[in-house]
């Protein structure tokens, strides 16, 4: 079984001089926080970001071109504090699809579908010590999307992953690879099929709740479904979430209707609430929610390559906001804890109109 101390090798993060701090420690009055402008943070961008926050330090994810078009694709590292970034770092790899990652303390995980070798896409990771990235190594199964991970006590991750066909899996998408570090070494992935003939095409979507870990997946049909996995570690069986409701992405916190509008339900440990749609058909992505105090906060990309916002308060949908950008794909908006601060990162074409030129990870912050 794989450990995190056999894939330390030489990754060296490049120095981040002159960093300035993220004044976010001192709530800033309502009047006085504005959207500041967009501004280009470079790079060779193929992918959504994957942005995490620890503190005042940022980090960003994104896969960049490889070698050759059959070799896959390479991830690239960006940090900064928010005002000041260091260069890129390329991590390499042969991948096919954005990864994810986690972060404990300074220590961080980040995993990403390998491309094909003989019909079999694994998970694959590396991890960062907090001074060096190590190798990445093939955690097994065969994945086609971005995982969806967590961290849990002990230094114990979790992740799923749609399946890629392969022996065992008769389909595409017919279930989800899970993945257990458990604090110590990975143990061997376990497959969970989805019910009899149901499949899907979309990442999955998990939350750690009092009940456990919840897991949820769209399927072909446009259904939504949820298995959970008890303190134990025993995983249930699929259960439908709302029949008959079309959902058209996997829910982060909210999601997209069929009709292109945000949808939304909450989950009290027992039952759903009735599940309801909002605003205009603006929303061309997963839209991205973060939970403020008393509501949700999500940003979306509209179909004019714009990023849009709306805010919750006290259950009531305030009005929706064009922030404007040249943006594609899902956004990356971080939010301090009280929401003093709000960065937003995305996927940006030079120019929109033709996609195949390259794309730059693009920055907007309210502050």
């Amino acid at each position: 079984m794989l450990s995190r101390s056999s894939s330390i090798t030489s990754h060296r993060l490049a120095s981040l001089v002159g960093a300035a701090a993220i004044a976010a420690c001192t709530p800033a009055a309502a009047d006085q926080a504005t959207w500041g402008p967009w501004e280009s943070l470079g790079g060779n961008v193929r992918s959504l970001p994957e942005c995490q926050r620890q503190g005042q330090t940022t980090d960003c994810w994104v896969l960049s071109p490889g070698s050759s078009p059959t070799s896959g694709s390479t991830m690239s590292w960006l940090r900064g504090d928010g005002e000041t970034w260091a260069d890129w770092v390329n991590l390499d790899g042969t991948l096919r699809a954005a990864p994810e990652c986690v972060s404990q303390g300074d220590e961080i995980d980040c995993f990403a579908a390998n491309i094909a070798f003989q019909n079999v896409s694994p998970l694959a990771w590396i991890h960062y010590d907090g001074q060096d990235w190590g190798i990445w190594q093939p955690l097994g199964g065969s994945v086609k999307q971005k995982p969806a991970c967590l961290v849990g006590p002990g230094q114990r991750i979790t992740c799923v992953a749609l399946a890629a066909a392969k022996a065992g899996t008769p389909a595409d998408g017919a279930g989800l690879w899970y993945y257990l570090f458990d604090g110590t070494t990975w143990q061997p992935p376990t497959f969970l099929a989805f019910p009899t003939n149901r499949t899907s095409t979309l990442r999955p979507m998990c939350a750690d709740t009092a009940r456990g870990t919840a897991c949820f997946a769209v399927d072909t049909t446009k259904q939504l479904w949820v298995v959970w996995r008890d303190k134990d570690g025993t995983w249930g069986e699929w259960e439908q979430v709302a029949p008959g409701v079309g959902i058209a992405e996997t829910p982060h916190c909210s999601s997209r209707s069929v009709g292109n509008r945000l949808i939304s339900a909450t989950f009290d440990g027992r039952s759903w609430s009735q599940w309801l749609e909002t605003g205009s058909a603006t929303v061309q992505s997963q839209p991205y929610c973060n939970k403020l105090g008393s509501g949700f906060d999500c940003y979306w990309t509209s179909s004019a390559n714009e990023l849009w916002h709306r805010e919750q308060q006290h259950g009531v949908w305030l009005a929706e906001e064009d922030l404007g950008g040249t943006v594609t794909a899902r956004p990356e908006c971080l939010a301090t804890p009280g929401g003093q601060r709000i960065d937003c990162f995305v996927q940006s074409f030079e120019r929109p109109s033709t996609p195949i030129t390259p794309s730059t990870l693009r920055h907007r912050a309210f502050d």
